[in-house]
């Protein structure tokens, strides 16, 4: 089982319309991206100490969730995670880190350049080729089932023929113009842009998108040239695409079967993470058992939660630091000062 909850900058128990929910027979009325952890039938919340969590073994998060469809029966909604267990065997705080693109040079300013020939030969040619690797899922004609995944390879291959008069600079804004209008490398698929760097332009610097790897070769008059990773891909955390995607992933335990045929009349709640934010998350995995009849066997199934909090929301994520310290007897994974426990 996946629960993933996406959480707003909101008061802790805030309740839609203001104020804050009064108990639980309330929990339905959370605002938006509020949150409220219950461990039995006791609300927790940053006064509550040890003591009051006495014999209560497990604990579950409500977050209140606009759907975003005035047509259905009631706008809003709540969300709530499984019983977590106060013994997770898994659990961590990973605050927000910035993504980084990878970055390569081809060539060297104000020096080797690209590593041209002493004379350039008309009709000799320059070339450059940029290869990432993509997964695609294969699915069924009608596309209502994937049955398979492969991995593609998208191929920018670009050449420049030397003319007469051509030197150091024109091949290296050829090769750049090139990489930028080369129709695999477009709009929704742009995937690495290209820069002629040094004056007179003298080397080319190529851009990834973020969490997009690549490699560079070079051939013909610029097969010396050397290319340096300056800046290496870094996946990061928190950043809200990836927040959305572990999100769109958990929904499915939820009823969300928008991957077959006219989805909006199998799942019509919006999507919590919002475009541009960046996330702290919580994470727990925990292990539950159940038994086929009286006797049967005993089946152990793997749990995890995450919640996610905007990065800006230093008072709430302050509260839940609190909070999940009591819960989890471990103020070392979430006190203020943990930063990132992964």
């Amino acid at each position: 089982m996946i629960d993933f909850l996406v959480l707003k900058d909101a008061t802790y128990q805030a309740k839609r319309g203001g104020g804050t929910i009064a108990g639980l027979h309330e929990l339905n009325l959370l605002a938006p991206g509020a949150v409220c952890i219950v461990a039995g039938e006791t609300i927790v919340t940053a006064a509550t100490t040890v003591a009051n969590l006495e014999g209560k073994e497990s604990f579950t998060v409500y977050v209140g969730v606009d759907t975003g469809d005035a047509l259905l029966p009631s706008q809003y909604t709540t969300f709530k995670s499984g019983e977590i267990s106060r013994s997770a065997f898994g659990r961590s705080k990973r605050a927000y880190t910035a993504p980084a693109a990878k970055v390569v040079a081809v060539g060297t300013t104000g020096g080797a350049g690209l590593s041209l020939p002493g004379t350039l030969t008309v009709g000799s040619i320059a070339m450059l080729r940029i290869t990432r690797n993509t997964q695609t899922l294969l699915t069924y004609p009608a596309g209502t089932r994937a049955f398979n995944q492969g991995v593609f390879s998208d191929v920018i291959a670009v050449e420049h023929v030397v003319a007469s008069g051509d030197n150091q600079a024109t091949i290296v804004d050829s090769l750049v113009a090139k990489v930028n209008a080369h129709p695999n490398n477009q709009d929704e698929n742009l995937w690495v842009t290209a820069a002629a760097l040094g004056t007179p332009h003298d080397a080319i610097q190529l851009t990834g998108a973020l969490f997009q790897d690549f490699s560079v070769q070079v051939d013909e008059i610029i097969v010396n040239a050397t290319r340096t990773t300056t800046t290496n891909l870094k996946s990061g955390s928190g950043y809200w695409t990836q927040v959305a995607e572990q999100e769109l992933l958990a929904s499915a335990q939820r009823g969300n079967t928008s991957q077959t045929r006219e989805p909006a009349q199998h799942w019509r709640i919006a999507r919590q993470t919002v475009s541009g934010e960046t996330y702290t998350q919580y994470s727990f995995n925990w292990n539950a058992q159940s038994r086929q009849g009286v006797g049967g066997n005993a089946n152990t199934w793997d749990h995890a939660c995450t919640v996610a909090v905007p990065s800006g929301a230093t008072t709430l994520i302050t509260a839940l630091d609190t909070i999940f310290g009591v819960l989890m007897l471990d103020t070392s994974v979430f006190g203020s000062s943990a930063g990132d426990n992964i």
